[in-house]
């Protein structure tokens, strides 16, 4: 069955990442339906090259991207090139569990509507992470419990930490937005392919486990970069399923409630929140004024 049904190609995005994705590479490249793997990485100071080379593996593809492209750009540089039925796409600081790539080939025969699986993902110390939940918006408005599926449940989002894609489907529903460059991109293309009439399936019985932020580590700057491009990429999903008139109004609140903000814990002398409502009058301020400064901030 297994035969018939073909391979799976891997995509693993890097940015600064070789402290954890050693650890996602040993995951998958050795099970038996992984055929390829494929490290997009993002201008990365680090020695990722030496991490590829320590794994001598024909199945291993290094793409070196010249600058930071993000993270959906990035996976669709690979997900083009892939001529496999299915693609799982993981963050470097994920690990797959044994046998849940396999489990997931099975899954998406027997759901054969579905555009995109994912796994249970837990963290480090053995919770269960919150990957499966509404989609962007009503989340954010219904602060309802999180519940435990026992099962294969349809969900309205999937984190991007573990994806993986039918990839006759997902090429008729279209990769990932290439104006987002960070955040927001998952929630993005998980409203792109239900919107389709397609599925999105979770599945407890294939694990992975994540390192939430793991990925290229933590520096003031980079906090503030982050900040910067979630606040931006949510008004211009919030834009694409809402309406640019909502998303305006959304601009305009976050820059008088930060600016506020901002006043206040000046006066106090509160520094790291200054910096940050400073970055978030930065975001909803280009937003509003059409600027997309995609990895520049």
């Amino acid at each position: 069955m297994l035969n018939d049904i073909g391979p799976v190609s891997v995509v693993i995005v890097t940015f600064n990442s070789t402290r954890v994705v050693r650890a996602a590479i040993e995951s998958i490249v050795n099970e038996k339906l992984v055929s390829c793997v494929f490290v997009v990485d993002n201008a990365s100071v680090d020695n990722i090259s030496d991490v590829i080379d320590s794994f001598g593996s024909a199945k291993i593809k290094l793409i070196r991207n010249a600058n930071n492209l993000g993270f959906g750009v990035a996976n669709n540089i690979a997900l083009e090139q892939i001529t496999t039925p299915y693609a799982l796409l993981m963050n470097p600081d994920s690990v797959m569990g044994k046998g849940s790539v396999e489990t997931l080939v099975k899954k998406s025969a027997l759901y054969d509507r579905a555009g995109i699986l994912s796994t249970a993902i837990f963290y480090e110390n053995g919770n269960l992470q919150e990957t499966y939940r509404r989609n962007f918006y009503e989340r954010q408005m219904e602060k309802g419990n999180f519940l435990r599926a026992d099962g294969d449940i349809c969900a309205e989002f999937l984190s991007g930490a573990v994806l993986f894609f039918n990839m006759k489907i997902m090429k008729e529903v279209g990769f990932f937005d290439p104006n987002i460059f960070l955040f927001f991109e998952e929630d993005d293309l998980c409203m792109r392919t239900t919107n389709k009439g397609y599925e999105l399936i979770y599945t407890p019985d294939a694990k992975a486990s994540h390192i939430d932020g793991g990925s290229s580590g933590s520096s003031e700057k980079l906090d503030m970069f982050r900040k910067y491009h979630f606040a931006w990429s949510h008004l211009y999903v919030s834009s694409k399923y809402k309406g640019k008139g909502h998303a305006i109004l959304l601009s305009l609140k976050l820059i008088v409630k930060s600016l506020l903000k901002l006043v206040i814990y000046l006066g106090l002398n509160k520094r790291e929140l200054a910096r940050l409502h400073r970055t978030r009058i930065a975001a909803g301020w280009d937003y509003f004024f059409g600027i997309n400064k995609r990895g520049r901030v």
